[in-house]
């Protein structure tokens, strides 16, 4: 089965949208520039590049805790290495041991769902944390979202 690429925003808006959790995501590409105009001055923001390069952090292409107007540098920048696609989203601090991990990858039978809770840089380094789940029908969101261990349904 051919493998389809899509853009850590996209992917971010299918998994909000469909366990319900509010989005926060600025997608800029060269088609709309001007989306910087409306950041919060107020908050402090992550600038990812959002093409599918791997260990994007350890490459120098991840921004973390940047005002809107160092993003709009930093977005030059990554424009400057020929980069033409970026994630922004608000920072939100938290520990290390806070981070998670998620991907999900179409698979001959359904969708294969990795998750672990020790996320971050480094998953590699924690593979054995890393838990499969494969959902075979796209509406089972109860399951996937016990998979994830969040609770979007109310009792």
């Amino acid at each position: 089965m051919a493998r389809v690429k899509i853009t850590e925003y996209k992917a971010k808006q299918l998994v909000y949208k469909h366990l319900g959790f509010p989005s926060n995501l600025l997608s800029l590409n060269l088609d709309n520039p001007s989306a910087l105009d409306n950041l919060d001055p107020k908050k402090s923001y992550v600038v990812k590049v959002d093409q599918g390069v791997k260990g994007r952090f350890k490459k120098g292409l991840v921004a973390l805790d940047k005002s809107s107007q160092e993003v709009k540098i930093i977005v030059d920048s990554y424009k400057k290495l020929g980069f033409n696609s970026f994630l922004i989203e608000e920072f939100i601090p938290h520990a290390k041991n806070q981070e998670k991990y998620i991907s999900i990858e179409r698979v001959k039978d359904g969708k294969l769902i990795l998750y672990s809770n020790k996320g971050g840089i480094d998953i590699e380094k924690n593979i054995e944390n890393v838990k499969k789940l494969i959902i075979k029908d796209d509406k089972n969101l109860k399951e996937i979202a016990n998979f994830l261990e969040v609770n979007i349904f109310r009792n």
